[in-house]
């Protein structure tokens, strides 16, 4: 069996520019993620969201900024540099970056999308990586499992149909006009690498 240099597990934003940053580079990976294609904060795809970060932090520009995986290159590719450039500000639609990490990962034959890990053994050299399809190995492994919501104790007795955590918002039905709404918490986007 061939012994990988690296196993990502689970494709979020992180493990997407680790591979896209590998790919050029004659590191032997493979990335797995349970789900059948990559989705990026689907909940929250809310009509006119913009981006709160610069787009140049994007999976490769930082660390690459030649890299074929780039946002400025997907823009290009798809007839839009001009445009975004012209525009006065320097953001996108989170609509539009998630179709930027759609775009990425489907160029990059590493990723393994409907393919869950279930269980990782560590060897004397390395790791052997469990999957619902095969045994792999691998000199080392990058967990990117991405966020989980976390709910206080406290509110999860009422958890339910009118309270939730927001990343199922859009799941939701619309909140009617006149509502009264409280939002509990807060936190700022989270991007490894996006």
């Amino acid at each position: 069996m061939q012994v990988l240099d690296l196993i990502g597990i689970g494709i979020g934003p992180f493990n997407l520019s680790l591979a896209a940053l590998a790919c050029p580079t004659p590191l032997r990976t493979a990335f797995f993620e349970k789900e059948s294609g990559f989705d990026w904060h689907p909940g929250l795809l809310l009509p006119n969201s913009r981006l709160q970060v610069s787009p140049l932090k994007d999976c490769v520009t930082l660390a690459d900024p030649t890299s074929p995986f780039s946002f400025l290159n997907y823009l290009a590719v798809h007839g839009r540099l001009y445009s975004f450039v012209n525009r006065c500000d320097a953001t996108t639609s989170r609509r539009e970056f998630t179709q930027y990490f759609q775009w990425v990962a489907h160029q990059l034959p590493q990723l393994r999308f409907g393919e869950e890990v279930t269980d990782v053994t560590r060897l004397d050299e390395g790791y052997r990586v469990t999957t619902t399809r095969d045994d792999y190995h691998a000199r080392a492994v990058a967990i990117g499992v991405g966020v989980v919501a976390t709910i206080p104790e406290c509110a999860k007795p009422w958890l339910g149909e009118k309270v939730y955590h927001v990343a199922s918002y859009l799941d939701r039905p619309q909140i009617d006009i006149g509502e009264r709404v409280l939002v509990v918490g807060g936190g700022a986007e989270r991007c490894g690498g996006c």
